[in-house]
C-alpha cells in the first residue's frame, strides 16, 4: 500500500504529515520508527501497542479553525520527539495552515491563505 505521507522535519525530530491510511498502518508506522501518532479527526481512534495517539476531535474540513490547536498539537510533537518519530494524520488545508505556523507562529494565517 502506497502511503501519502511525506517527512518535513528532520533537524529537531522525525515529523512526518499524512494521510488517514498512513495513520491506520502498523506497518509502516513501525518502520519509520514513528511513536507519536496525531490525528485531527471526528471518531478515530487508534489503539497499538507502544503508540502515542493524541486526537484533535475535530471535523477536519475547510471551515474548521484549527489554529486554536496549533500549540497544543506542538507540545505533543516535542513530547514526542523524545520517543521517536510523530506522525500528524490531517487533511491538505490543515497541513498547509500547520506547516505555516511551523515556519512562523507569529504570522496570522488567514493573511497566509488569502
Amino acid at each position: 500500500m502506497q502511503q501519502h505521507c511525506n517527512l518535513i522535519l528532520n533537524e529537531r525530530g522525525t515529523l512526518w504529515l499524512g494521510d488517514y491510511e498512513s495513520a491506520l498502518n502498523l506497518e509502516f508506522l513501525k518502520s519509520k520508527g514513528i511513536r507519536t501518532v496525531i490525528t485531527v479527526a471526528a471518531g478515530l481512534n487508534l489503539k497499538y501497542e507502544g503508540i502515542v495517539h493524541h486526537k484533535i476531535e475535530i471535523l477536519d474540513i475547510e471551515l474548521t479553525n484549527i489554529s486554536q490547536y496549533f500549540q497544543t498539537a506542538n507540545d505533543w510533537i516535542e513530547r514526542g520527539f523524545n520517543i521517536g518519530g510523530v506522525l500528524g494524520s490531517i487533511n491538505l488545508l490543515q497541513e498547509v495552515k500547520f506547516i505555516a505556523w511551523q515556519v512562523s507562529p507569529d504570522l496570522q494565517l488567514q493573511q497566509l491563505l488569502i
